[in-house]
This record gives C-alpha cells, sequence and structure tokens, in this order.
C-alpha cells in the first residue's frame, strides 16, 4: 500500500504538537520525517538532497508553506509539497499552490499518505479533504 521509496518527508508547521502528531503518523506509515517549526529552519539548514516531499502549514508566521516552497524553488530546490490548513476557505493563489494538495487540519491519516505517494510520483493536482 504505501511506497516506502527512499526519502526524507520534511514536515514544518509551528505548532509544536502538530509537528510531533505528524511525524509520528508518518513513521507509522513506514516514512522517515525530520521536522522544522519555520519555513526559515528549512531555509537555513537547506533541505537534505534525499527530501522526497515537503508537508507545511500553509499559514505560519513570517513565512507560510507556499513562501517557503517558492524561496526553495527559487534556489534550484523543486521538492514536491502538499499543504495543510485549518482556514478551509483561504486559498492563495501561487503556481506552486496549483499544483499541490491542500489537506484541512485535522488531516486524515489516510489523504495524507495519499497526498504524499501523489506528488511523490508527480501526480500532484488540488486535492482538498
Amino acid at each position: 500500500m504505501v511506497d516506502k521509496a527512499s526519502g526524507r518527508i520534511l514536515v514544518v508547521d509551528d505548532d509544536e504538537s502538530v509537528r510531533r502528531a505528524l511525524a509520528r503518523l508518518l513513521r507509522s506509515f513506514g516514512f522517515e520525517a525530520q521536522t522544522f517549526a519555520s519555513g526559515a529552519e528549512v531555509l537555513a539548514s537547506g533541505p537534505p538532497d534525499d527530501t522526497r516531499c515537503i508537508v507545511a502549514d500553509l499559514w505560519m508566521p513570517d513565512m507560510g508553506g507556499v513562501e517557503l516552497c517558492e524561496h526553495l524553488r527559487a534556489s534550484g530546490h523543486d521538492v514536491p509539497a502538499v499543504f495543510l490548513t485549518a482556514h478551509g476557505g483561504e486559498r492563495p493563489t501561487s503556481l506552486v499552490l496549483r499544483d499541490s494538495p491542500l489537506l484541512e487540519k485535522p488531516v486524515v491519516a489516510e489523504r495524507l499518505v495519499e497526498a504524499i505517494e501523489s506528488v511523490s510520483r508527480g501526480r500532484g493536482g488540488p486535492v482538498r479533504h
């Protein structure tokens, strides 16, 4: 069911309890997960070469998930992303978001795994659940 191909999932969320829960969930499905409290942390460390996907909160202080991915793309790191939001009606316009799933919190585990596998294979597309 889960494609356990190599690669790390970067979990980026300003809420520590959400980060921990998502990392635990992803590990239970056989993924390797690394957590970050902000987009700035990811940019400061640079995404690991084995990054498979970024799971990022859409709305965070200073830099949301979309802005993070735009910065990464501008620096030559075109990493697939899945975005999460607790604000269902708000969807920014961005080329990054156009090709990435957007899931509402609290996220359903199977939907998150499905979205990660989809973008990892290059079959992103807007998904709302």
